[in-house]
């Protein structure tokens, strides 16, 4: 397809990576270019095929996806990388984002989700490719905007942000509630408010959603 973001999949389970692709190359303006087992494959794919963006599984043998988001990132920098996963595990985002991903994905998640992952991390791309890239992604009718996303930022109280920076540092519900001196009836509350106005479904979800937008720092 012309005009298509092109994504390069890699899955050492060749049905679900077959799944997958067939699920992407069903949204309108994705295009799966190549579908690899491993990193090394998918360096060589990169040889012979551009692409825009790299959908990886964090566990493959010989060469795993943060060794190969580190090799992406830095032979082809401009190409975003989303990780995908079936741990919920904030050590692993932390260290794929460290290597380079953008985003970051379970695979029990649903086309929107995945969806959405993709669009966040081309929105990464340099300012003269993201309109073109986005809206290739997204009909006019169904544009999901940067200005959206912020507003979505913005809408999370000092309290939820605080929450959110404690989640992702290993914090269970009780010792929250023990450090803000709060119930933890009411971080459940505040937990499950935050679920919905980012539109994650699961705790995950929201620390990828606070390393993308800025709220969460990651150690370099």
């Amino acid at each position: 397809m012309a005009n298509s973001v092109k994504i390069v999949l890699a899955d050492d389970h060749p049905l679900f990576a077959e799944g997958i692709a067939m699920l992407l190359n069903s949204i309108p303006g994705i295009e799966v270019v190549g579908i690899a087992n491993n990193g090394r494959e998918v360096l060589q794919l990169l040889q012979k095929e551009p692409c825009d963006l790299a959908l990886l599984d964090v566990h493959m043998p010989g060469m795993d996806g943060i060794e190969t988001s580190r090799h992406i990132k830095k032979t082809y920098p401009h190409i975003q990388i989303v990780a995908l996963t079936m741990e919920d595990n904030a050590t692993i985002v932390e260290k794929m984002t460290n290597a380079g991903a953008s985003g970051y994905v379970l695979k029990t998640a649903d086309k929107h989700t995945l969806h959405q992952a993709i669009l966040k991390a081309i929105q990464q791309t340099p300012a003269n490719n993201i309109k073109q890239i986005a809206n290739k992604l997204h009909p006019p009718e169904n544009n999901h905007t940067t200005a959206n996303l912020d507003a979505q930022f913005h809408s999370l109280t000092s309290r939820e942000i605080e929450i959110l920076h404690l989640i992702a540092q290993g914090y269970s519900t009780p010792q929250i509630a023990d450090k803000l001196v709060i119930s933890p009836k009411t971080v459940e509350t505040h937990r499950k408010n935050m679920l919905k106005k980012v539109k994650v479904k699961n705790i995950m979800g929201l620390v990828n959603y606070g390393i993308q937008r800025g709220i969460i720092k990651l150690k370099p």
